[in-house]
C-alpha cells in the first residue's frame, strides 16, 4: 500500500509539474503570439511608409524628367540657332574675303591701266 501511494503521490507530483510547465509554454506561446503580431504591424506600417515615400519618389521622379527633357528642348533650340548664326558668319566671312579679293584685282586692273597710260605717254 505504501508503495501505491509512493506511486500515486509521484504522479500528483509530476502531474503538477506538468501542470506548471504547460502553463508557462502557454503564456510563453502567448507573449510570442503577441511579438509576431506586434513585428507584423510594425512590417505593416513600414510597407505603408514605403509606399508613400515611393509615390514621393515617383512624383519628384516625373518632374526631374520633365525639367530634364525642356532643358534638353531649350539646349537643342539654342544649338541650332547658334548653328544658324554660325553659318551666316562664315557666309559673309567668305563673301566678304571674295568681295575683297575681287576689290583688290580691280584695284590691280587700274593700277596696271594707270601704269599702260604712263608709259604710253611717256
Amino acid at each position: 500500500m505504501k508503495r501505491i501511494e509512493e506511486e500515486l503521490r509521484l504522479i500528483r507530483q509530476q502531474m503538477e509539474e506538468d501542470f506548471l510547465l504547460h502553463s508557462e509554454r502557454i503564456s510563453a506561446q502567448k507573449q510570442s503570439v503577441a511579438r509576431v503580431e506586434r513585428a507584423l504591424e510594425t512590417v505593416h506600417d513600414s510597407i505603408g511608409q514605403l509606399r508613400h515615400e515611393f509615390g514621393t519618389l515617383r512624383h519628384e521622379f516625373g518632374q526631374f524628367a520633365q525639367t530634364s527633357q525642356s532643358h534638353q528642348d531649350t539646349w537643342s533650340t539654342e544649338r541650332q540657332r547658334n548653328l544658324r548664326v554660325l553659318d551666316v558668319i562664315q557666309t559673309g566671312l567668305l563673301t566678304g574675303s571674295l568681295e575683297t579679293e575681287s576689290r583688290l584685282e580691280r584695284v590691280e586692273q587700274r593700277l596696271s591701266r594707270l601704269e599702260d597710260q604712263q608709259s604710253g605717254a611717256a
